[in-house]
């Protein structure tokens, strides 16, 4: 190929692509020209109406019952009076492993504050063989209570398979004035904690045990309690699936007890109505009542997990006929342990639970003088021989001393001593009292951290409020008093309108 043969194909190649780009140019114009009209407007997707309410029940009077159903029921929960057995029950759905969290610290603070007696917990969550030493439940509860025994049941037939979070276990905590009384404690003889148990002597032979219970639900998943349980039966040929099988052997447990004359409380989450079904069965044929629902029987009681939206009590305090609650309730939901379950509460008097009325027991308080600490004897030698010398009293001593010597003993003198003898022993009091200060651990947080702390436990609850779940609205707006905005609530319910 020459020199213009090459040439003269790059020439034509040239005018293609020139003919090309007129004939796009002239396709686009016209294309332009058509885009001057409006585009065909697409079919918009049905959107859902904006002004849509949401229908909640009422009562006869009127009231708003699913809002009444997330707060208390029953009797308002006062201080505890003398000569009163308080009982309390919650399913606490899982205690953390780190005895220093939030979760744990309410649990045992609400105990204290609401002075339980014995306080029943479900479904702990905990493999307690394999919790540090540091995180045991004794150093969750070190220096609350003046003293306190406790008995904790989990599943320990797979404890070679089985983790620090282990699903199900129970626990019961008995405190003060009733820990004298315990003759003895137990759990589920089967090894899989289903069950615990603590025993109080009264007088004249009159007995009473506590039993904290775990019925699990039906659920898939190796780990869950149900499973866990099934394993077990099965390699054991039982004849019965976890949740029959649960309540045939304590029926048997029950039924030895009430034989040896105890009277029994039974704290327990059936997670089944507890008005209905196996679970109600069960306790009539023991002759054991609701101590709850028969002191309130004229109410329609609420759900007691908050995402029970058909206004069923899955969990109950159960008892014998010779018991009689002076006063008992539901508690609302957020109150006690953040949990889904709420708190069950009864109040029963000393003369029913033991068989007599005794004093009140009154244990002395700390001193700030330790006489085994040589560092504060010296500081409170010198600081009391300080104020003996500025405040006149050892010059008034010694005068005293010198006139009754010298006229003999007489009533002005006798009157003059007690007063000495009086503001000695103030003194002493105000010098005591100014010595060390007391760590007992009866502030658990700093201001500061505390308020942290309140402003992420009000959203949490703005939150589960948002999604459905059922919170107590008296304890979101007792936060917003905590934290000084008493309209957060209006402005946040106005925004999601």
């Amino acid at each position: 190929m020459t020199v213009n043969d090459s040439l003269s194909a790059a020439q034509r190649a040239w005018r293609r692509l020139w003919d090309r780009g007129n004939t796009s140019e002239a396709h686009g114009n016209r294309i332009n020209t058509n885009t001057n009209k409006q585009p065909k407007q697409r079919r918009a997707k049905r959107d859902r109406p904006t002004n849509q309410h949401n229908y909640q029940q009422t009562t006869m009077n009127g009231a708003n019952m699913e809002v009444e159903d997330a707060e208390t029921f029953g009797d308002v929960q006062q201080a505890k009076r003398d000569n009163i057995f308080r009982i309390g029950f919650q399913n606490i759905h899982n205690l953390p492993v780190d005895c220093r969290t939030s979760k744990s610290r309410q649990l045992v603070d609400y105990m204290v504050q609401k002075d339980y007696d014995c306080f029943m917990m479900a479904e702990i969550g905990l493999n307690w063989t394999k919790i540090s030493a540091n995180d045991r439940w004794f150093e969750r509860v070190s220096g609350k209570f003046r003293t306190s025994r406790s008995v904790f049941a989990h599943n320990v037939t797979e404890l070679h398979q089985s983790k620090v979070l282990q699903p199900g276990g129970v626990g019961l905590m008995s405190t003060d004035d009733v820990t004298h009384r315990i003759t003895a404690t137990g759990k589920d003889p089967t090894g899989l904690g289903r069950w615990c148990w603590t025993r109080f002597q009264g007088k004249n032979g009159v007995k009473v045990r506590t039993i904290s219970v775990y019925r699990p639900c039906e659920a898939p998943g190796a780990t869950t309690t149900y499973q866990q349980q099934l394993r077990f039966l099965r390699h054991h040929t039982a004849e019965f699936e976890p949740r029959t099988a649960i309540y045939e052997d304590l029926f048997m447990e029950c039924t030895e007890w009430m034989d040896e004359g105890d009277q029994l409380i039974i704290g327990i989450d059936a997670n089944e109505d507890v008005r209905t079904g196996a679970t109600a069965e069960f306790f009539q044929t023991l002759g054991l009542r609701d101590a709850i629902l028969d002191k309130h029987s004229q109410s329609s009681p609420p759900a007691t997990h908050n995402r029970n939206n058909q206004r069923q009590p899955i969990d109950g305090l159960f008892v014998t006929p010779g018991l009689q609650a002076v006063s008992a309730g539901y508690s609302a939901f957020g109150a006690g342990c953040p949990s889904d379950h709420r708190v069950l509460w009864a109040d029963f008097t000393y003369t029913d639970a033991f068989g007599l009325s005794s004093t009140p027991l009154v244990s002395p308080g700390a001193r700030r003088l330790n006489t085994k600490n040589p560092w504060l004897v010296e500081k409170y030698v010198q600081q009391l021989r300080k104020q003996l010398v500025h405040s006149g009293l050892a010059k008034r001593l010694f005068a005293l001393e010198l006139c009754a010597t010298q006229q003999g003993w007489s009533t002005p003198l006798q009157d003059e001593y007690d007063d000495i003898q009086a503001s000695h022993l103030k003194l002493r009091r105000q010098i005591e009292l100014k010595l060390r200060k007391l760590r007992m651990g009866g502030i658990p947080w700093s201001p500061k951290l505390q308020g942290f702390r309140n402003a992420i436990e009000l959203w949490s609850m703005i939150l589960r409020k948002r999604k459905g779940v059922k919170v107590s609205t008296t304890r979101i707006r007792r936060f917003m008093a905590k934290l000084g905005d008493g309209t957060l609530f209006r402005r946040m319910k106005r925004a999601w309108r």
